[in-house]
């Protein structure tokens, strides 16, 4: 089964970083630009993941869209933002989305967060 993850990320130097390091691990990527391509495609491709920069325009009501979409609500959804309040990880999490990444991600976080992949993927797969 292909391991798909889909990533609406606006900052290009993210994007080719996960792009990069998961690609190299055997994971199909898919980048959108904009809340409505990530909705389209994850209707049409069915990822095993989205990563999802919940800061971009309309970013918290993406992951409400997905969550209410009988097609995609078992979709998991995971925040990208450089918001760190905790009152900005408990909107994220009440959105809809199951976990909570911040930026700016270095090697050590990234490397944390291909073993949480790896191992969500054994449990959604």
């Amino acid at each position: 089964m292909d391991k798909t993850v889909l990533i609406e990320e606006d900052v290009q130097g993210i994007q080719k970083i996960l792009n990069s390091t998961l690609g190299h691990k055997g994971y199909k990527v898919v980048e959108s630009a904009r809340w409505e391509g990530t909705v389209e495609l994850a209707r049409k491709l069915k990822p095993n993941l989205i990563f999802l920069d919940t800061q971009l325009p309309l970013g918290q009501e993406t992951v409400r869209i997905l969550k209410a979409d009988k097609e995609t609500k078992h979709i998991p959804v995971w925040a990208f933002t450089s918001n760190y309040l905790p009152a900005d990880k408990e909107k994220y999490l009440d959105s809809g989305c199951e976990f909570y990444l911040m930026k700016p991600v270095g090697i050590a976080n990234l490397l944390h967060i291909l073993r949480l992949i790896d191992e969500r993927f054994q449990s959604y797969c």
